[in-house]
């Protein structure tokens, strides 16, 4: 996948999940780990670690590949 597919996956599982204010900030050629960064708000812990135990389950097939 692309980094471009990564995020929009990313962004696409938050938004499922009733994630707010969802903020994406481009990093290609300031960081040398990422390409973007994808920051969300949760209403409760509950939900924000839902939020990304969800994102883990979608990338773990992504990153083994």
């Amino acid at each position: 996948m692309t980094p471009e597919q990564v995020r929009d996956l990313v962004r696409q599982s938050l938004d499922d999940d009733k994630g707010t204010d969802i903020v994406t900030i481009p990093l290609a050629g300031k960081s040398t780990i990422a390409d973007y960064m994808v920051i969300a708000t949760g209403a409760s812990n509950r939900q924000v670690a839902a939020m990304a135990d969800h994102i883990e389950f979608k990338l773990k097939p992504v990153i083994l590949s």
